[in-house]
């Protein structure tokens, strides 16, 4: 019975699909409210349209793909208080990730921490922003890997892809970097240490100023689009 249920297969291009566009979408090669065509992204990614659908469906179900009648898929706008909305829910949830790590976590999650811990500010001290979404994966799926908790790990994926999509316009403050790389360290040391308090604290810290940054960098967009909209010449 046991072998009956093991699963040795490879994912299913679906799920490979899935997994490039989200990438895509969280290092802003699609930007919010930028519509998708199927015949350019079927060339991009190399499969069926089938395939493709059964993707952008599944995107669409988290939230980060919206259908709109009449003009087919775009990438989910973001306006401020959803923007709020999705900091405010990741506090919570990370918030649940960093207390069940502490509760659980053995000597080797410490260790793939440490190592996670490591990739990540080499790749703040590298500067590439490829690299940086790629550390703060790995930081994060060492902590939710020792969480233990099998539905916290998807629900925080999509909060980290529109996090990721704020993050570019935030992390373009030149402070803003330094302090990131300082806020993940302070995080880092109270889960070693298994400090509870002081790992929620952390945790808290890091999310209300990444909140901030982005919200601060998302409504100067916005009055510069506005502005932008205002000066254009009346069509005669």
């Amino acid at each position: 019975m046991t072998d009956a249920l093991r699963v040795s297969s490879a994912p299913t291009l679906r799920e490979q699909v899935v997994v490039r566009l989200r990438e895509a979408i969280a290092r802003g090669h699609f930007l919010p409210g930028e519509r998708l065509r199927e015949r350019v992204l079927c060339e991009l990614t190399g499969v069926s349209r089938t395939s493709l659908r059964e993707a952008l469906r599944e995107l669409e179900s988290e939230g980060l793909l919206t259908s709109v009648p009449n003009r087919g898929i775009m990438v989910s706008p973001i306006d401020p208080d959803l923007a709020y909305a999705t900091f405010e829910l990741r506090g919570v949830l990370e918030g649940l990730a960093v207390t069940l790590f502490v509760q659980r976590a053995g000597p080797a999650d410490i260790q793939r921490l440490k190592d996670a811990f490591q990739v990540l500010k080499q790749a703040y001290e590298s500067g590439d922003s490829a690299s940086r979404l790629e550390g703060k994966n790995q930081f994060y799926g060492a902590i939710l890997e020792a969480a233990g908790n099998p539905l916290l790990k998807p629900m925080l994926k999509s909060i980290h892809v529109r996090v990721s999509q704020l993050r570019a316009a935030s992390l373009t403050q030149p402070s803003r970097l330094p302090e990131s790389l300082e806020e993940f360290a302070a995080l880092f040391e109270a889960l070693v240490d298994r400090d509870l308090a002081a790992a929620q604290e952390a945790c808290q810290r890091h999310v209300e100023k990444a909140a901030a940054a982005a919200l601060s960098a998302l409504a100067r967009q916005q009055q510069l689009d506005a502005e932008a909209h205002s000066e254009q010449p009346l069509a005669e």
